[in-house]
């Protein structure tokens, strides 16, 4: 039998090992999260200046993943100045194109894209737990624009998830990356664009008038030199 001494320092003893368990617990997963937290999910528009008129080519890249078996994302684009549209001109190539990277290791792909003014909703995912999927990075999807107005502009990725190869499919931490276009109106001058810089050049000759004014008044105002 324990006497009470006893008795409390294997209390204490039991405390201290769940603590420690614990920590040890928590420093583990937290760690495997850091390391898949370096997955890059990434807007790349084929060109970054186009013409109203052109069609832009944009792939949506993945970066540093490990067993990749899914991706979904909402691309997000001025409505005003930018629609869907089919790659090429082709009516039967659609505005996205899966990329070749989900199904690099064999697996069946299957997609579903879906357009709403402003967003293309795009959603890949690749059937049963044989074989892995693929590591490392690649094209994910080409998203087809067609500019119909001009302006810079964003592309912006929402809703972006992406899944691992498993009976669990657990979810990889992403980060994101967008993009800015910028659009020239056709055979016209793009105020959009140019406006912000007209106005400060104007700021400036404007502010240099002005020093150059005052200090016209100020030797005006001095008295003549001593002889």
């Amino acid at each position: 039998m324990l006497n009470k001494r006893g008795a409390r320092w294997l209390g204490v003893a039991a405390i201290t090992a769940c603590v420690v368990a614990g920590f040890a617990s928590a420093l583990g997963p937290h760690h495997v999260a850091a390391q898949a937290g370096d997955t890059l999910v990434r807007v790349q528009p084929q060109k970054t200046s186009i013409t109203e008129g052109d069609q832009l080519a944009i792939d949506v890249t993945i970066e540093n993943v490990k067993n990749e078996a899914s991706i979904q994302f909402d691309l997000l684009y001025n409505p005003s100045i930018f629609q869907t549209a089919n790659a090429g001109d082709d009516p039967n190539a659609g505005f996205v194109q899966k990329g070749d990277f989900l199904g690099s290791t064999n697996r069946q792909v299957v997609c579903n894209p879906v357009s709403n003014e402003g967003v293309v909703r795009f959603t890949c995912v690749t059937l049963g737990v044989d074989p892995p999927g693929p590591d490392g990075g690649g094209t994910l999807a080409t998203v087809f624009l067609k500019a119909i107005g001009s302006g810079k502009t964003d592309l912006t990725l929402e809703r972006v998830a992406a899944n691992t190869v498993g009976i669990d499919t657990p979810e990889i931490p992403l980060q994101v990356q967008n993009a800015t276009i910028n659009v020239s109106s056709k055979g016209g001058f793009n105020w959009l664009l140019w406006l912000p810089i007209i106005v400060v050049v104007v700021l400036i000759i404007a502010a240099a008038v002005a020093f150059a004014a005052m200090q016209s008044r100020r030797r005006s105002a001095a008295p003549p030199a001593m002889r």
